[in-house]
């Protein structure tokens, strides 16, 4: 292969002409700048000369280029000097002389004029803001905005010059036949519009009948039609025309390019009945919208991107429509038949035999895989599946609590998915019912509507959740209020089976039977452990099995099931201490990172179909949450080889964070204390007086916010309820308060990563989201509480960190938004009396944590003044204290925010004395207090900072508590983190066998029965689809499943038994 230098010349159209010669390959040795050695231009590049090809493309775009010198050149000889160096390449034979061929710095800099060159002509080129791999890159690459600047001043004229030729009058010949034609035509869906007569035209769309036309009037271009000209499309014999028939039928044809009619001619001999009119169309890849006489069909590619977009798009089904509308005829849609019920009735059909398709419909059904025969949904390739990524035998008693972690069920309810009360037809059917994702219909009706819920016998520990009671949702005018859901706790896959209508309130038989029907659909080859997150699971665990027992036989747990339950974490702050302490999914084992929060993220997802869904039948309505479903699953398993490897690498940092931070308190505590701590047990315990209790809890003060919140809940019991204060007031305003934290704690993490990756943007748009979801029901409930009063007088604005890096402003509406005047005169004084109440508890909260934590500090840094040595060491110890600070601050925020509410209440005269403001000075420990005092002289005016003289968190053996509390949470933190990498192992490991299994499966149907040819090749793309799924997951995870940092047996056994070297062995050839 010859060796070639690459130059490149564009034209500037408004200036004169510029000249770069492009390198590639290895980077130029620095010249100092009166260098005078010779370059080398490197090896395996074209050359364009302006003598030769590359002047001809620019003259037919109109540019032409000069015969004399360019503009501002000394004369003709730098020109031709050019052409003369690039044409000796060009020609010569040699490979030597190409491989030595160089250029002197002065002849590059004489054929290329300073004042007019390119500095980077290659980004032109490229299309982008940068340059080819392997060419000279500038310092400082060019910005978007610079690269859009150069195109407008260089190529907008010409792009549009272009542009305009398109539809520049023809010639008056074919380009095909080369013959003069009386008319012509053109192609606009074909990517060349070349002008033809109809007789090309026809023959070269003999498979493309739906494309768009236009003929020319000797004026413009008109609309035309392919049947128009000729072009019919015969059925039933390959493409030829039928010899019992020559009858034309018009048939109106939906595509991508638009509606169009064409003329069809069916088969009609004596087989004829075995092949009725819309199976011939559906031969040819166009649906029928009527099985009985057919005149409109769509095309397979048409509903193919339909379903695509109304899933993963969040299109509605309406906009889809209004744009093929818009393709068909622009500005006149009045022209074009209304087509919009036939779209969405054959796309249910579509759709339904699509989902045959993929379940494996007509196949001979596999003696042990094919557990769920027909199945149309989806399940999470990365959670455990007995007998598809996992078999019993391979677990030791050790690995049985890491592989089956039995927390990887999240349930939760939602309103928004809504269905209207509208008039249902008598025969309304779903054609995916008990097959994706919702149990049998009928049979939930039939339960649902006999089952009582049974009372509580026993008393949850926080009594101010809803969920449960049917009084907590009011649906007028809907017959279908909402929808439950489970999820898999990991990556927020849809549980087959697991979604549920609700007819009234979020009640627990809704979630009894979501469960039965996910632990059936699990445990189908055998008994398994299960576990499930709940926002509310502290009341939905009393009775529980005494509920499931109600439930119809077919989905009765047995009674020894083995569950485990949890709080989520995001949820966590909506409960008492106790609850928290006793069912918070943190201070579990064997959970690694879980949060527990799954339907929170697939709820925004569904939220956007909310619409469309609740104006549909139940049926179709089900179908199309079925189908929303599948499409969101699917878009999460083709992405687990990108996301897995990612969520490894970032867990593999944080361990090593965690336990170099988790080293560093461990090394700051007594020996002694530190053995009796590690004998200790982190499960939660009942003490003597009821309470629940754990190493985890913080010391509760007396008049702190909790303690303040359940004082206020007592007071709005029916027999002492407070005038002018509505039932619930305390839980609404505390959640007010608990949602100014969270807003902080957003902004603070957005300000943490300025510059995101996708992962890190991904969790913090999640968290937006959700916190503006709370922010629009804490809003919505405003007016309930605060009746009779408008906007705030005097808003406390709380901003919220946009997604673009903006703040926008946001005010609560709670009473400390408004005067006390205003308050007063609205007969919400006491509504007033109570956020000042919960104010100081905040406050008092605060103190203590501000004193605790600077407890934490002042021994950290007793302890690495006194043993640490060395960089490594201090660097550890910084971090720790590092962290530390953040705490403080923190918690500073939190005091600083609700003394500024108290202000806004208007604060007593004791208030103005216990809540002082916290300034940065006043974070000291006693410690530096009396180091700095022993050193001055004259200590008239001294005094130690406020908080440690206030007596509203007084100093109770506080250090010690602090430092136990955060040397467990510090381990418990370094252990979870641990658990996350051992989970995700197991992950990549059940990911790549269940793609496995499936491949496996498909190829045994392929081969297996008596499946017609068509279904032999689609079962044969089906494994290799697979196949490609596990080949590619297992290259994108191997070196993580290699990593030494964390040791699963199970997962280093199986690649043992089917890795061969850096290969994944074939699980078909076995």
């Amino acid at each position: 292969m010859s060796k070639r230098a690459h130059c490149t010349i564009e034209r500037d159209y408004e200036r004169s002409t510029k000249v770069t010669i492009e390198r590639h390959g290895e980077r130029p040795s620095k010249q100092t700048k009166n260098s005078t050695s010779r370059r080398r231009v490197t090896p395996k590049t074209r050359v364009f000369t302006a003598s030769s090809s590359f002047k001809p493309a620019l003259e037919h775009q109109g540019a032409q280029l000069p015969s004399a010198a360019p503009a501002g050149g000394s004369g003709t000889s730098d020109w031709d000097s050019l052409n003369k160096i690039l044409d000796e390449l060009v020609t010569s034979d040699n490979d030597d002389d190409l491989e030595n061929a160089t250029f002197r710095d002065d002849e590059i800099d004489d054929v290329q004029p300073k004042e007019t060159a390119f500095e980077d002509a290659t980004l032109l080129e490229t299309g982008d803001a940068g340059t080819r791999p392997g060419s000279r890159t500038k310092k400082h690459p060019k910005t978007p905005n610079e690269v859009l600047r150069e195109w407008l001043d260089l190529w907008r004229d010409a792009y549009l010059s272009a542009w305009f030729k398109r539809d520049a009058p023809p010639k008056g010949f074919c380009a095909f036949c080369l013959e003069s034609a009386v008319q012509i035509y053109r192609c606009t869906s074909c990517l060349n519009s070349l002008p033809s007569c109809s007789a090309c035209l026809v023959n070269t769309h003999r498979a493309q009948p739906t494309h768009r036309i236009q003929s020319w009037d000797g004026a413009v271009w008109l609309e035309a039609s392919l049947a128009g000209i000729g072009l019919i499309t015969y059925l039933g014999h390959d493409g030829k025309p039928c010899p019992s028939s020559d009858d034309n039928s018009q048939l109106l044809v939906g595509d991508l390019d638009g509606f169009s009619s064409i003329a069809v001619r069916y088969c009609h001999c004596d087989l004829s009945t075995l092949k009725p009119k819309p199976l011939q169309l559906i031969e040819i890849g166009l649906f029928p919208c009527s099985h009985v006489h057919p005149r409109t069909a769509f095309t397979f590619r048409l509903l193919d991107v339909f379903n695509i977009f109304c899933t993963l798009g969040r299109t509605s089904a309406h906009k889809f429509y209004l744009v093929i509308e818009r393709i068909t005829r622009p500005g006149f849609p009045a022209d074009v038949k209304d087509r919009y019920r036939e779209m969405i009735w054959t796309h249910r059909r579509y759709l339904h035999l699509l989902n045959l398709r993929r379940a494996g419909y007509g196949f001979q059904r596999h003696d042990t895989l094919d557990v769920h025969p027909n199945d149309q949904a989806l399940c999470c390739p990365a959670c455990p599946r007995l007998g598809f990524n996992y078999e019993e035998d391979e677990l030791s008693p050790g690995d049985r609590r890491v592989i089956l972690n039995d927390t990887d069920r999240v349930y939760d309810g939602n309103f928004r998915c809504s269905r209207k009360a509208k008039k249902v037809d008598k025969g309304d059917i779903c054609l995916s019912d008990g097959l994706a994702y919702f149990g049998q219909k009928e049979r939930f009706k039939e339960w649902s509507s006999t089952v009582v819920q049974p009372a509580r016998t026993e008393k949850p520990m926080c009594d101010h959740h809803k969920a449960g009671n049917d009084t907590s949702f009011r649906g007028a005018g809907r017959d279908i209020t909402g929808i439950g859901a489970f999820t898999c706790t990991s990556h927020s896959c849809i549980m087959p089976r697991g979604m549920v209508d609700f007819t009234r309130g979020e009640l627990f038989i809704y979630a009894d039977w979501a469960l039965g029907n996910v632990y059936r659909y699990l445990s189908a080859k055998g008994k398994i452990p299960i576990g499930m997150t709940y926002d509310v699971f502290c009341h939905w665990f009393v009775n529980y099995l005494s509920r499931l027992q109600r439930l119809p036989p077919e989905l009765r747990p047995p009674e020894d099931l083995d569950i485990r339950g949890a709080l989520p974490k995001w949820h966590a702050l909506g409960h008492d201490p106790q609850c928290v302490i006793r069912w918070s999914i943190e201070y579990m084992q064997h959970v690694g990172q879980l949060e527990g929060e799954g339907p929170e993220r697939v709820w925004a997802h569904f939220n956007e179909h909310s619409g469309s869904t609740s104006e549909q039948g139940p049926g179709h309505r089900t179908e199309t949450l079925d189908n929303v479903a599948v499409q969101f699953t699917f878009e999460k398993i083709i992405r687990m080889e990108t996301s897995l490897p990612v969520r490894f690498k970032d867990a593999k940092k944080m361990l090593i964070r965690e336990r170099k931070n988790h080293e560093g308190s461990t090394a700051s505590i007594p020996a002694d204390t530190l053995q009796e701590w590690e004998q200790e047990s982190i499960e939660p315990y009942k003490l003597a007086n009821g309470r629940w209790h754990s190493v985890f809890a913080d010391p509760v003060l007396k008049g702190g916010f909790q303690e303040t919140l359940q004082d206020e809940r007592k007071k709005e019991s029916s027999t002492t309820r407070v005038p002018g204060q509505r039932p619930g007031a305390a839980r609404w305003v505390s959640e007010g308060i608990e949602l100014e934290h969270s807003i902080h704690q957003y902004n603070e993490d957005s300000k943490a990563h300025s510059k995101p990756t996708p992962r890190q943007a991904n969790s913090l748009d999640s968290k937006r989201l959700a916190l503006e979801e709370r922010i629009q029901t804490f809003q919505n409930r405003c007016s309930f509480y605060m009746h009779g009063l408008d906007e705030p007088d005097r808003p406390r604005m709380q901003k919220i960190v946009e997604e673009d890096g903006e703040e926008k402003n946001v005010d609560l509406g709670l009473p400390s938004s408004f005067s006390p005047d205003t308050l007063a005169s609205a007969g919400l004084s006491s509504l007033s009396d109570l956020e000042k109440r919960l104010r100081r508890g905040t406050c008092v909260d605060a103190l203590q944590s501000v004193k605790r934590v600077l407890g934490a500090r002042s021994a950290t840094i007793n302890f690495k003044n006194a043993n640490v040595r060395g960089q490594i060491a201090t660097t550890r110890s910084q971090s720790i204290i590092k962290g530390h600070n953040a705490k403080i601050l923190k918690a500073q925020w939190r005091y600083e925010n609700s003394r500024g509410a108290l202000q806004a209440l208007g604060m007593v005269q004791a208030d103005q004395d216990q809540f002082l403001e916290l300034r940065r000075e006043d974070l000291k420990p006693l410690k530096l207090y009396y180091e700095e005092y022993a050193q001055k002289t004259g200590h008239g005016i001294t005094s130690m900072s406020w908080i440690w003289r206030s007596e509203v968190a007084p100093n109770d053996k506080w250090q010690v508590e602090a430092l136990k509390t955060e040397w467990f949470r510090s381990r418990e933190r370094y252990k979870r983190w641990n658990e996350q990498l051992i989970l995700l192992k197991r992950e990549m490991i059940m990911a790549i066998r269940t793609f496995q299994t499936y491949q496996v499966l498909w190829e045994w149907r392929s081969k297996n029965g008596q499946p017609i040819p068509g279904m032999e090749v689609y079962a044969r793309q089906r494994s290799r689809f697979f196949g490609e799924l596990a080949r590619r997951m297992f290259y994108a995870c191997q070196d993580h499943l290699w990593d030494d940092v964390v040791s699963l047996r199970w997962c280093d056994e199986w690649l043992t038994r089917n890795t061969s070297g850096n290969q994944l062995c074939d699980p078909s050839a076995s």
